[in-house]
Order: C-alpha cells, then structure tokens, then sequence
C-alpha cells in the first residue's frame, strides 16, 4: 500500500465531499417520504422510505472513512463504529430489494399472499441487522481499521469474526437470487400478457416505480455479487487498487444514484422535493394508492 499512501488526497477527499454534497437530498427526500400520508399509505413507498432510511445511515462511514484515509488515523474509532453500521445496512438492503421485488408481483401480476407475509420479511431485515451489529460490537466478532487506514478488514481474534463472513457474503447472494428471479417472472408475465394482446391496465406511475426498483437491484446486486466474489474466491489476494475501486463505486452506487433515480423516475416524490406539487402528479400517485388498496383487499 506504500504507492496508494502518495495518494491519501485524491482518494480520501471524495469520500467527504460527496457524501456531504449528497447528505441534504436524502434527507429531504426521506422527510417527503415521511411527512406525505400519501406515501406512508403505500406498501410500495413504505418498503422505499426504509430503504432510504438505509441509505441514509451510511452516509457517515464514508465521510469518516475519508478522514481515515487522510489522516492515516481511526478517528478515535468511529471509522470502524460506522462501519459495522453501514456493513449490515449494505446487507439490510439487498434483502430489502426482495421485498420490493414481490410488491412489484403483487401489483403486475396479479400475484396474491397475506400482507403479513411482506411485515415479517421487513421485520427479519431489521432484526438480521441489529443481530449483526450486536454480535460485531460485542466481543464475539468485528471489524479493525487496516494499518494504512483505507479499508476495514475483520478481527480474527474474535471467534465468530470468520462467520460473520457468511452473513455478509451468501445473504446478500441468495437475495440478489431472489430479486432476480422475482423481476424475469414479471418480465416473463408482461411478455406472456402482451403476446395474448391484453391490456397491461396499469398505471404509470406504478411502471415509474418498477423501473426505479431495478434500477437499484442492479446497482445493488452489481456490487453484492463482486463483493460474494472478494470475501469468497480473492480474501487473501485482493490488490490494494481493486479494493479501492470497488470501496468507491460502493459510494457512488448507495449515496450517488438512490436521490438521482428518485428525482429522475419518480414525478410525484420529485416534485414534492423541490417544492412544486402540482395537480396531475398528486393524482398519479393517488390512482396508484387506489390500484393497490383494491389490490389488498382481493
């Protein structure tokens, strides 16, 4: 790492800047998904809205990662604080995606299962969450600062540390599974409907919504899947540059593009962000809250 250690500079600062830059979107994005009944009505928004209470809680990791980096320092060890945090949120959600997914079914395919079903999985993902944190803040397992201050890498001198490896690693595998299976049945199903020249009778505003859940599975499974790859095929042999590359990109997929693709796709909670709520918007999401309360009740 004594080459990367040349670089503190450029490599650390992006992880103040950004997130700092960032920090103020989810956050006004999260209050519009908190403070609009007509969000928080919504399974659909309800599913999101704790996806981007994730998103936002990772936020200070990277910022404190980057004083890591620059200051060769643990930052009197928040630095590995945040990280436990923002590992199991990174799990939290991947797993999330899977719920996301399976509204996704209920609503294009007609698909129906108890609403129960969809509260417990949202439960097991909190829960798996604070497990996970509980036993790396414990003396059972968890995460040190490396000595050149760039990444966090597991303390094997705890027991449980080398299992926690298997949390972090064929979860998120068996989510990112799950989500993808769960997106080709959709896409299958519209294919299958269109090919029998039937009328898709669903709103745009609910194909908003789809397309800004596969956008972040893709992002989300992309980074899950070379992370499966790193912790079980390439631990010990990793080089210094890749990890950086794949730290950054981590940073860019959950704090950069989740406000992007919710400004870009979503209408009615970006014209809620920027302060313009206008009639046809409102009554977009309005139809959509309609189609899924009927749905509910089939």
């Amino acid at each position: 790492m004594d080459d990367l250690a040349d670089y503190r500079l450029p490599f650390g600062l992006p992880y103040i800047v950004i997130p700092l830059v960032f920090s103020p979107i989810h956050l006004r994005i999260l209050y519009v998904l908190l403070r609009h009944k007509e969000y928080r009505k919504m399974e659909c928004y309800r599913i999101m809205t704790q996806i981007e209470i994730f998103d936002t809680l990772i936020v200070p990791f990277y910022i404190f990662q980057g004083f890591s980096i620059l200051f060769e320092s643990p930052i009197c060890g928040f630095t590995v604080f945040f990280g436990v945090i923002t590992s199991a949120l990174l799990t939290c959600i991947v797993c999330m995606d899977v719920v996301l997914a399976l509204n996704r079914l209920q609503v294009f395919c007609n698909i129906r299962y108890p609403r129960l079903i969809d509260k417990a999985l949202q439960v097991i993902v909190w829960l798996g969450g604070a497990t996970f944190c509980g036993v790396c803040y414990s003396s059972l397992a968890g995460f040190l600062l490396s000595a050149d201050g760039f990444t966090l890498q597991g303390d094997f001198s705890k027991p449980w540390t080398a299992s926690i490896g298997f949390y972090l690693a064929y979860i998120p595998l068996g989510s990112f599974l799950t989500t993808f299976t769960t997106y080709i049945v959709i896409f299958l199903y519209l294919l299958y409907k269109k090919a029998r020249t039937e009328n898709i009778q669903t709103n745009s505003a609910e194909w908003r919504i789809l397309a800004q859940a596969v956008v972040r599975f893709l992002g989300d499974g992309s980074i899950e899947a070379t992370l499966f790859y790193q912790i079980t095929f390439t631990v010990d042999n990793t080089s210094p540059m890749f990890s950086q590359i794949f730290h950054f990109a981590s940073l860019i997929n959950f704090v950069c593009i989740p406000p992007i693709v919710f400004l870009v796709l979503n209408r009615s909670v970006r014209s809620h962000v920027i302060g313009i709520t206008m009639f046809e918007k409102k009554a977009s999401i309005q139809v959509a809250l309609v189609k899924e309360m009927k749905a509910s009740l089939n």
